[in-house]
């Protein structure tokens, strides 16, 4: 920890602790710090988590070929989940790409009778065309 006042690195000694009493639970905490090299003091407040328990288990020995039993099945499994993605979106790119078709190929033979684009009939605006 760094001294705010003299800027020496590490030189922050832990002078006091003091928890605050004002929960049930304890977890604010008060630590006073002194530089060992200006003395310069400072307080800061600290959050303190619960403490867990903690709890050795005990060790259970598993041959290695049981452990690893499980384990060759996930190459096979992901191999098959990419492969099933992967034709799903070429299937995919086959039926945008045959809607288009479709409907490119609807709008070409509906388009010169909606616009009377035929030979022959056209808008007063444009000279007769023919055939």
């Amino acid at each position: 920890m760094q001294c705010l006042a003299c800027g020496a690195d590490n030189k922050m000694l832990l002078m006091d602790v003091v928890q605050d009493d004002t929960m049930k639970v304890p977890v604010i905490e008060r630590q006073i710090y002194m530089c060992s090299a200006c003395r310069h003091i400072a307080r800061r407040l600290v959050f303190r988590r619960a403490k867990m328990p903690v709890t050795h288990l005990p060790v259970i020995a598993v041959p290695i070929d049981e452990l690893w039993k499980e384990r060759v099945v996930a190459p096979r499994t992901w191999g098959n989940a990419v492969e099933k993605l992967r034709s799903r979106q070429i299937d995919l790119k086959e039926r945008t790409a045959a809607a288009k078709t479709a409907g490119w190929t609807k709008a070409v033979e509906k388009g010169p009778q909606q616009t009377g684009g035929s030979c022959g009939t056209g808008s007063s605006r444009e000279p007769s065309k023919t055939c």
